[in-house]
Parts: structure tokens; C-alpha cells; sequence
């Protein structure tokens, strides 16, 4: 992940790096097992190994296959309508900038299912 982010050669990278992200490094021979576990891309099953070894609470992914390996291996899993939910419940984001980044979502034909992202905007409508 470290070298995808680097080889985009922007300085905006190079600073947060440098000043608030933390770079921490994974097994290539646990992520190579996970990965043929489960059926996912090596790089999915660095983020999967890295968070055993971080005893992380919480799993991010949008990706159907990765989110069922991290349940099974007893994640609590969530993804990107996850988080614009929880900020806005929160009031870290307003309904109104949640309900634009899902709009936007939609509209970029974003990774997602669109029925997805409609019901997410269902429920900030309640």
C-alpha cells in the first residue's frame, strides 16, 4: 500500500505520511495465506493481516468477499456508506454534505451497488 501511495509522486501524500499517517509494515507470507484462504487479491489480505496484527476493532472495506473473510475471522466490518452514516449520525458531517457524498457516489457509478447507496439515503431521510 505504502508503494502505491508513494509512486503517485503528490506532495500531499509525502507530507501526511511524513506527519500524521503511521506506516506500519505486514506479513507477505501471512497476507499470501489469507489471500488463498479466501479467494481475495494479495493486497485485501495485507490490510486483513496487518489488522490481526493491530488488533484493530473495526475493518473497512467496500469489497463483498474481503468484508466475509474479515467477518469470519470476527471483524465488525463496515464500509464507505458505513462511515458517511456514522459521520452524520455523529454530526461530524451535516445530512445535507451526507446526503451530497452519496449523491455523488451514485452519479460517479461508484463501486457500489446504486440500490446500496439508495437505501443508505433512505435512512438519513428517516
Amino acid at each position: 500500500m505504502l508503494h502505491e501511495l508513494t509512486s503517485k509522486d503528490d506532495p500531499g501524500i509525502t507530507e501526511a505520511i511524513g506527519s500524521y499517517l503511521v506506516v506500519h509494515p505486514s506479513s507477505q507470507e501471512k497476507a499470501a495465506k489469507i489471500a488463498s484462504q479466501h479467494g481475495i487479491h494479495i493486497g485485501e489480505a495485507h490490510t486483513k493481516a496487518l489488522g490481526e496484527s493491530l488488533n484493530a476493532g473495526l475493518f473497512l472495506s467496500n469489497e463483498g468477499r474481503v468484508r466475509k473473510a474479515a467477518m469470519a475471522e470476527g471483524f465488525r466490518v463496515t464500509g464507505t456508506i458505513g462511515i458517511i452514516l456514522r459521520a452524520a449520525y455523529i454530526h461530524v458531517l451535516t445530512i445535507s454534505e451526507a446526503f451530497s457524498l452519496l449523491e455523488l457516489m451514485r452519479a460517479e457509478e461508484f463501486r457500489i451497488h446504486p440500490d446500496l447507496i439508495q437505501e443508505a439515503i433512505n435512512t438519513l431521510r428517516e
